[in-house]
């Protein structure tokens, strides 16, 4: 990720942390940005699969294969 976005937008924050524990889909990635965000931050799915794809982008996470 670019030095420019530093610091962290809010998406990009909740996204990582929420990936932090493990794995996950996408709308489990949405509710664990709610729950660790107490009922604060809200993202919907263009804003998730956005930041998502740039997280990707720049390395900062990976996709990993769904089970089988």
């Amino acid at each position: 990720m670019p030095q420019s976005d530093v610091p962290l937008p809010p998406a990009t924050f909740f996204i990582l942390f929420a990936l932090a524990t493990g794995d996950k889909h996408g709308y489990a990635i949405m509710q664990e940005a709610r729950k660790l965000s107490d009922n604060r931050f809200r993202m919907g799915p263009a804003t998730l699969y956005t930041t998502v794809q740039r997280l990707l982008d720049s390395k900062w996470i990976a996709e990993v294969p769904g089970p089988e």
